[in-house]
């Protein structure tokens, strides 16, 4: 029968081990007297041991920080790779995840912010924010409207010309939402006055003319005796998945001379905002009317700036432009207050 070979892989750290317990022997052995019989012993082989034990105990050591060292720096090397490129999301829990983000953000507070606190703050709308980046959003909304008081007949007239177009990378729901309010002429019911007070005279979807969109009529309850409004009016179409659609609006619609404060505010996430409007003299009365306009939106911006992100800017009494350059998000806007000379 032929012998087996027995084979033995120390490595670094056994080596290491193997001359630091040589090195400890090398000195435990200097300090045992061989004097007898060897003399050579006294003279320089005790002091020769001694040497050598301590190099291999020290190199030992050496070798072994040399070791965890580099351990370290492949270690961190492989950690910030995972980071960076390829951390695995998907092998964690949702509430872990949430909980490694918090203390990211902690992190990046001031000194002594604690999660608890962070939590409590105004950090606590962050989801609300990550909600709307994955629904639709407008990539630019332009509007320009045209208001022409009429005295003599107690209405304003407002002539709409809108543009925008709307993204939905996501597959969410993707509908146009158009409404207004308005009321009833004299003597005639919602579904008559309408088409006195409101008359859509464009609508396309991608350049294609849209052939007798359904307007829906809600009538609004008479709830306080200051309701200026008896009706909505509702165009609400599906869009599908879609991912890009351009819709162009041109319409007119009245409201009552008396309700001389009207509101704009976006319906989702918008990139670029720019809304233009005139009020024209009454050809009725021949008086001149003003624009008093007050924009407002979720974060401050400073206007004086010549590159600010967000203006008003008015051009006479008769006219104003409210520009928007970066994400104004639901719930930003603007107030017109239409006033006589």
């Amino acid at each position: 029968m032929g012998r087996k070979k027995i084979q033995f892989k120390l490595g670094v750290k056994g080596t290491c081990c193997l001359l630091f317990l040589a090195g400890v022997v090398c000195v435990i052995l200097s300090y045992f007297p061989f004097d007898k019989p060897w003399t050579w012993w006294k003279d320089w082989g005790s002091s020769v041991a001694n040497a050598i034990g301590t190099t291999l105990i020290a190199s030992c050591v050496i070798s072994l920080i040399l070791e965890i060292s580099n351990i370290n720096s492949i270690f961190q090397g492989v950690l910030s790779n995972i980071l960076n490129d390829d951390f695995p999301l998907d092998a964690y829990s949702m509430e872990n995840l949430e909980r490694f983000k918090h203390r990211i953000c902690v992190h990046e507070c001031k000194d002594g912010m604690k999660c608890e606190q962070l939590l409590g703050s105004v950090y606590k709308y962050e989801k609300n924010l990550l909600d709307l980046a994955n629904s639709i959003y407008y990539d630019f909304h332009k509007a320009n409207y045209t208001i022409q008081p009429k005295e003599n007949e107690g209405l304003i007239e407002v002539r709409a010309k809108i543009e925008y177009r709307v993204i939905n990378k996501f597959g969410a729901e993707n509908n146009i939402r158009f409404k207004l309010r308005t009321y009833s002429l004299e003597g005639k019911n919602p579904e008559e006055s309408h088409e006195n007070n409101f008359v859509l005279s464009k609508f396309e979807i991608n350049g294609q003319e849209v052939e007798d969109p359904k307007i829906v009529i809600e009538e609004i309850p008479k709830e306080i005796d200051s309701n200026y409004y008896d009706y909505k009016v509702k165009i609400i179409r599906n869009l599908g998945k879609q991912k890009t659609t351009t819709v162009k609006m041109d319409y007119t619609y009245n409201v009552p001379i008396y309700d001389k404060t009207q509101s704009y505010k976006i319906t989702a996430p918008c990139k670029r905002l720019e809304h233009q409007i005139k009020i024209k003299k009454d050809n009725g009365t021949n008086d001149e009317w003003e624009l008093k306009t007050n924009a407002f939106t979720a974060f401050y911006y400073k206007q004086k700036e010549p590159d600010s992100k967000f203006r008003v800017e008015p051009n006479g009494s008769d006219y104003v432009r409210i520009i928007y350059d970066d994400w104004i998000i639901p719930g930003g806007g603007y107030v017109l207050v239409f006033n006589k000379k």
